[in-house]
């Protein structure tokens, strides 16, 4: 049981992390894109 609740954790975290990277990446595009159109 133990080992289950360390994976879901980590799991969770890369679900986090990857959420903020993509949210930090369309912070930086959506500038480029609104001058470019």
């Amino acid at each position: 049981m133990p080992c289950f609740i360390e994976s879901l954790h980590f799991w969770l975290y890369d679900v986090i992390t990857l959420f903020s990277a993509q949210k930090d990446a369309t912070v930086r595009i959506l500038p480029i894109a609104s001058i470019t159109t």
